[in-house]
């Protein structure tokens, strides 16, 4: 940017020196030359106008002044325009070489400019989609959610996103994930292109890999069922034909013979409650009714009457609170509390064994708790009494199939909640599940 030439200060005055330094103008220069004309007019028409010397040397020093106000004002908007172009380049690098794909488009969907990485997705180099529709290399299935997409962007305040199918010429296809950039320059517009090629295959092996899970699931309950049904009726002949032959013979049997058949009964029987216990198991999966709002506090009263005998016998004090209604299968939930209760008194050497029912209201699950003053569990055993067959105590002290547990954590997670304990050994047990709202 050239000076404002020297012959157009010389009448300049002090206070319009200042007034010009701090007023801002839209054009400094154009306004000091102005005002230096105006000045060399009146200083044509006054030649007497300089009475001294040091007229003279005051004007010129207000020169001098302008002078290097003007040389500031040069070198700041050349460091000013240096930055510009500094900034300029840095962005171009960042738009270039960034390793996402990066379109410019104008708001029909025209390419007018893009970086290295989009056009590494579409195939070929730069120069070739210059002015090209984007639409054009989109695959045929996903046009209309390109469209729709494009649409979206000047319509709406928020940034617009979609997945997308690009198309190469070879026939190849790339998924990408599209998202708008609010940055909109002369009516053009920036969007982002990332590559869920890999995700996308991620996800179809996944589902690959859950449907074979769901049949395989299916088909393993079903062989649950099938496995345990038809061992029942055998079960059944063991028994039958063992307790006939003790009352058959018990006059000509021994006392080992008869303890032989006792033991035969006694693993008879508890083979069935084994085999009905896996039954249960499977079902769950493969007969599970739909959910249903469900009123616990009439759950409650069930339990209390389907353990009456085993309450009178024990002298068991079964208390609750005021229970919600909650969404889920009424028989299952059933099982559920029952079989809680009932350990809570089963395994219990009180002379009054105590069980009391409570719930919590938290956030998107009510949490319920099974309070007991039973023989409590170690903390070590936490975990292993959820799993199948594990049981902690021997058949001869506390009669049971170990399998139990099992089944009443798979009952609340097909719930959509989890269960666990809190205890101490002597000092009762805390057993907590969830079920969701």
């Amino acid at each position: 940017m050239g000076l404002v030439p020297p012959r157009f200060f010389f009448a300049l005055n002090l206070k319009s020196s200042k007034s010009c330094c701090m007023k801002k103008d839209k054009n400094p220069i154009a306004s000091l030359r102005r005002q230096a004309e105006a000045n060399q007019k009146k200083r044509t028409s006054n030649e007497n106008s300089f009475d001294s010397e040091a007229d003279c040397l005051k004007l010129i020093h207000e020169l001098e002044v302008h002078l290097f106000e003007l040389e500031l004002q040069n070198q700041e908007l050349v460091q000013a325009t240096t930055d510009a172009r500094l900034m300029t380049a840095k962005y171009r690098n960042l738009y270039d070489f960034a390793a996402t794909g990066y379109f410019t488009l104008s708001k029909d969907g025209k390419i007018s400019d893009m970086n290295f990485c989009g056009a590494n997705m579409l195939g070929k180099e730069r120069s070739y989609y210059k002015n090209k529709f984007l639409i054009v290399f989109v695959s045929n299935e996903t046009k209309t959610i390109f469209n729709h997409f494009l649409e979206n962007i000047s319509d709406s305040n928020s940034n617009e996103n979609c997945d997308n199918v690009f198309s190469s010429d070879d026939n190849a296809q790339l998924y990408v994930h599209l998202t708008e950039i609010k940055i909109k320059d002369n009516g053009h517009f920036l969007i982002t292109a990332v590559d869920i090629s890999k995700l996308k295959l991620s996800e179809d092996e996944l589902k690959k890999t859950l449907t074979k899970l769901e049949c395989s699931n299916k088909e393993l309950g079903q062989f649950a069922y099938v496995a345990s049904h038809d061992l029942q009726e055998p079960l059944r002949m063991v028994t039958s034909y063992t307790q006939l032959l003790a009352d058959r013979y018990k006059d000509k049997l021994d006392d080992d013979a008869r303890e032989f058949i006792a033991y035969a009964v006694d693993g008879a029987k508890r083979m069935e409650i084994l085999i009905n216990d896996l039954l249960k198991f499977s079902r769950l999966s493969t007969r599970q009714n739909p959910h249903s709002l469900t009123n616990c506090n009439k759950i409650l009263d069930q339990v209390k009457t389907t353990l009456s005998l085993m309450i009178e016998e024990k002298n068991a004090l079964i208390t609750g609170d005021i229970l919600p209604s909650v969404m889920g299968d009424e028989m299952q939930l059933l099982q559920l509390m029952q079989n809680l209760i009932s350990n809570g008194i089963k395994y219990n050497d009180s002379k009054q064994p105590s069980v009391h029912v409570s719930v919590k209201d938290e956030n998107n699950e009510w949490v319920f708790k099974v309070k007991d003053n039973g023989i409590g569990i170690d903390k070590e055993f936490y975990e292993r009494i959820f799993v199948m067959f594990q049981r902690l105590h021997t058949m001869r002290e506390y009669k049971g199939s170990g399998i139990g547990l099992a089944i009443y954590k798979r009952i609340v997670e097909c719930h959509g909640g989890r269960i666990w304990v809190v205890s101490e050994k002597g000092k009762g047990s805390e057993f907590y599940f969830s079920i969701a709202k």
